[in-house]
């Protein structure tokens, strides 16, 4: 009996790597493919050795510009605009999906699969109509549903996500035992960074123009020191402040007048909200429904709060929070759980 074919996004990393070995487990024809980034090809050894020992079928596909165009351009420019970006939302959206599903095709693979920590779960809605839900992976101290939340119902009815139902510490005696590095790469959130480089160190060589220092003042206008460029900062930022008596935090930024508003009180009033914006809405089957307690996660690493969400008149999107969220920053997302399940987002601003 000819075993159905999945394509499998390697990275070369541990989470890939047992991937691999679970998919054959299961019966699984597993076709690798592993996209290159950058021009550096960092990670194409690592890739090569996992294919071999896996005997795997392996492409390999440069998508270094689209990559620069899609996700580099665009948190460059987030950044330029004194937002925040989440550049792994855009990459999975706009680029690894997309591209997963189109070498699918070309290779007669009916599934893709990555090593989220995530889950796809086949319902049925009142309507008797299947759908697919993502839920958040069994280890929820690693689970990436926060970055997926953009994925529809083509991507979920495709997708198989090996790692959602296993514990990290599981993962880690498989790839022992099968004579993986467990210390091997993991995933980081800006994936594109060269070695020990710094967001900052990237876009002093990524922004195009003078970036301008300017004053540190707290919330009375006192000023404390000198900022290297308002880029550089973000709501909540404690590090990176290079002043005495602290520690501070980043209440704000007056654009006009290039002046980087801080604190010492880390539950000031700028840095507590009850309501948050959002725009740029994706519902992975439906919107949320009106009066109903939802999760909401204002950021990847936090647990969230308890709340409502509805639409204005004027269609913005509102999320009203049950507890204050500290520091929810402007160009980051914004994702509304239903229990387990995700029911979508959208960007804050």
């Amino acid at each position: 009996m000819e075993k159905e074919k999945v394509l499998l996004a390697m990275s070369g990393g541990v989470d890939s790597s047992v991937s691999a070995f679970l998919l054959q487990e299961q019966g699984y024809e597993v076709i690798g493919i592993h996209f290159i980034l950058d021009k550096s090809k960092k990670d194409f050894e690592l890739v090569q050795d996992v294919a071999r020992k896996f005997e795997l079928k392996l492409i390999i596909e440069d998508i270094s510009e689209k990559f620069q165009e899609k996700v580099i351009d665009y948190l460059v420019e987030e950044y330029s605009k004194n937002r925040t970006p989440n550049p792994c939302v855009k990459c999975n959206r706009e680029i690894k999906f997309d591209l997963l599903k189109e070498f699918a095709d070309k290779n007669n693979c009916e599934k893709i699969a990555t090593g989220h920590y995530a889950q796809v779960e086949e319902k049925i809605d009142l309507n008797g109509e299947q759908y697919f839900s993502l839920k958040k992976a069994i280890d929820q101290t690693k689970d990436q549903t926060y970055y997926l939340y953009q994925l529809n119902q083509d991507d979920l009815k495709r997708i198989i996500f090996p790692l959602g139902g296993i514990e990290k510490k599981e993962i880690k005696e498989i790839a022992k035992k099968e004579g993986l590095s467990v210390n091997s790469k993991e995933s980081q959130d800006i994936c594109f960074l060269s070695d020990n480089e710094k967001i900052k160190e990237f876009l002093k060589k990524e922004i195009s123009g003078e970036i301008e220092v300017g004053k540190i003042v707290n919330e009375n206008g006192k000023v404390l020191g000198n900022h290297q460029g308002l880029v550089y900062y973000t709501l909540g930022q404690r590090k990176g402040l290079n002043l005495s008596g602290g520690p501070y935090f980043v209440i704000g930024k007056e654009e006009d007048e290039n002046k980087l508003v801080i604190s010492k009180d880390k539950d000031h009033s700028s840095l507590l909200f009850e309501k948050v914006k959002f725009k740029n809405v994706f519902w992975i089957n439906s919107s949320p429904e009106e009066n109903k307690k939802y999760l909401i996660k204002t950021r990847y690493q936090g647990n969230g709060t308890q709340g409502e969400v509805f639409q204005e008149d004027d269609g913005d999107w509102i999320a009203r929070l049950d507890k204050s969220q500290w520091a929810p920053a402007s160009g980051q997302s914004l994702v509304i759980y239903d229990e387990d399940d995700v029911v979508g987002g959208g960007v804050i601003y």
